[in-house]
């Protein structure tokens, strides 16, 4: 698998090292949507790290207004 190295480099080593929450969560959403190709259930998980960034890039109480308007 040539793209498996790549995806575990996104996911596990990036969104590790970044201390910012908001771009972990991001880093994690991008790991997550790479993996899709080689691994379908992914699909499942990435939306979850994305609207995990969309929350904490909101303000608390804008949160929820955020999420639906997507």
């Amino acid at each position: 698998m040539i793209g498996y190295p790549f995806v575990r480099y996104v996911h596990d080593r990036m969104a590790k090292e970044i201390t910012d929450p908001y771009y972990a969560a991001l880093a994690h959403a991008a790991g997550q949507a790479f993996g899709v190709i080689l691994f379908p259930r992914n699909a499942t998980v990435f939306p979850i790290y994305e609207l995990t960034a969309i929350v904490l890039a909101s303000e608390e109480a804008n949160a929820k207004d955020n999420v639906i308007e997507g």
